[in-house]
């Protein structure tokens, strides 16, 4: 833990040649929302959001230079006041900034991510690249609608209209919003319709159409506070498979329709109507929402609806699992119940039936539910159960990736790899981003059900920066 006060050191992205590499700074805090550090730049007069910063040791509040400490604008006790000569006394026992700076070893500025805060002036250019590849919304699916405009233009827009009338439906039935107008002063958060093209177990496809706030126009303090929510660890996931192959257990799954729309909005939110349904006052005046539950897209709609199922779940005589918070289990004499959430699915185990299928009814009393039987697709992994053993595949997802990556037509490996491991560092440089799209897409395989691609992998992520030819062949 770092004292307020301490002194450390920032990467400089935009640093010229003869720049230095980093910036000196004050550490004041660390942040509330986010695992990152409150540094001031006494340069700019600034307190910025770092995630990364390089801290000296055996430095804090006591070292710093009176002109830093009068720039930071705070009073000192008279006890803690130190003298100029002390301050003299002390920069003789310390290197010079410049020779800290030079001594840091933080590599180069692309190694390391930086979370600026809102009070960042925006001095420099923004990065351009020109050769981006611009892709539709991989949500969308292939040749499908991104806006409302487009998606009653395309072929299915009977489909979608059918979609977006189920949505406003479902956001009447849940008491969703109010119409009323917006108060002057108020801030008023944009909306936008999201279809998504859904598959179940058997492939087959399902038009939805969802209404969704635009969070980026949310203003943290005033729309939202915390904004954590956890999800399920995929080892969480799989040892419960494993426990259920061993110990016979029999594994259901659930889905929650309109999960956040069971959740209460813990601030007052305006927000405007979705194109294709605005509706106006008796004198023509144009009305907005104000929001009483949290809808999808705000920022604190996945907290606000994890809070609403855990204290549900503690009620019934859930405990939770101390290390994964969205793990469950309830033990009845001899039986349990092992329930695992992933936002709005859920995992239900048990050695008996009958626990299952009363926990069905009393979800269902509670919330929206659908059932989907015995699990059989779940986070684009298939499962089948029988004779004590549970099957895991991801057959559909290496495919879709190889569609994507255009390598459909490769010829399969017997190996993940060849024996020996080398690339040629002089050949041609390739895309970085489309090669972290394509190790990130391996990382998720190699999580779920392929560990064998483990070292593989590895070595693939050691290129992320500067990727080269022989890396993608």
């Amino acid at each position: 833990m770092w004292v307020f006060g301490s002194e450390c050191y920032i990467c400089n992205y935009d640093h010229k040649k003869l720049d230095p590499r980093c910036m000196k700074g004050v550490f004041v805090s660390y942040d509330k929302n986010s695992p990152a550090h409150l540094v001031y730049h006494p340069q700019c007069g600034k307190v910025m959001k770092h995630r990364l910063v390089k801290f000296i040791k055996n430095t804090s509040a006591e070292q710093c230079t009176q002109t830093e400490i009068d720039d930071l604008g705070l009073c000192r006790k008279e006890e803690n006041e130190i003298s100029p000569n002390d301050v003299q006394g002390q920069e003789k026992d310390f290197p010079e900034p410049e020779k800290i700076v030079e001594n840091l070893d933080l590599g180069e500025g692309p190694q390391l991510g930086v979370e600026d805060s809102k009070e960042v002036e925006d001095d420099h250019e923004a990065k351009v690249y020109p050769q981006r590849e611009r892709k539709a919304p991989q949500y969308l699916g292939v040749n499908n609608s991104a806006t409302y405009t487009e998606a009653m233009e395309s072929t299915e827009a009977s489909g979608w209209e059918k979609a977006m009338k189920g949505e406003m439906e479902a956001l009447k039935e849940n008491d969703t919003f109010e119409l009323t107008t917006l108060p002057e002063g108020k801030n008023l958060v944009g909306g936008r319709w999201v279809y998504t093209i859904k598959e179940d177990a058997n492939g087959l496809e399902t038009l939805k159409a969802r209404y969704v706030a635009k969070g980026y126009s949310q203003v943290h303090g005033i729309d939202y506070e915390e904004t954590f929510s956890p999800t399920a660890n995929i080892t969480s996931i799989t040892i419960l498979m494993q426990l259920a192959a061993q110990y016979d257990l029999t594994v259901h799954q659930m889905d929650v329709k309109t999960a956040f729309l069971h959740a209460p909005i813990d601030h007052e939110i305006f927000m405007e109507q979705p194109m294709g349904f605005e509706e106006l006052s008796e004198n023509g005046v144009k009305l907005v929402y104000r929001l009483k539950k949290s809808l999808y897209g705000l920022k604190q709609s996945g907290r606000n609806w994890n809070r609403v199922l855990d204290e549900y779940l503690i009620s019934d005589g859930f405990v939770r699992n101390p290390v994964d918070h969205c793990v469950y289990q309830k033990q009845t004499g001899e039986d349990i119940i092992i329930v695992v959430i992933w936002v709005d699915d859920l995992i239900i185990a048990s050695s008996n039936t009958d626990k299952i299928r009363q926990f069905k009814e009393n979800m269902k009393s509670k919330f929206r539910m659908k059932d989907l039987g015995e699990i059989s697709y779940f986070l684009g992994i298939s499962f089948k159960q029988g004779n004590g053993v549970i099957k895991m595949n991801q057959k559909r997802y290496i495919q879709k990736i190889l569609d994507r990556f255009g390598m459909s037509d490769c010829k399969p490996r017997t190996t993940p790899c060849e024996q020996r491991f080398e690339g040629m560092s002089d050949s041609e440089q390739v895309d970085p981003r489309r090669y972290r799209e394509i190790v990130g897409s391996l990382i998720y395989l190699m999580t779920c059900t392929r560990p064998d691609i483990s070292w593989v992998v590895s070595k693939l992520s050691q290129k992320l920066s500067c990727p080269r030819l022989e890396d993608l062949v």
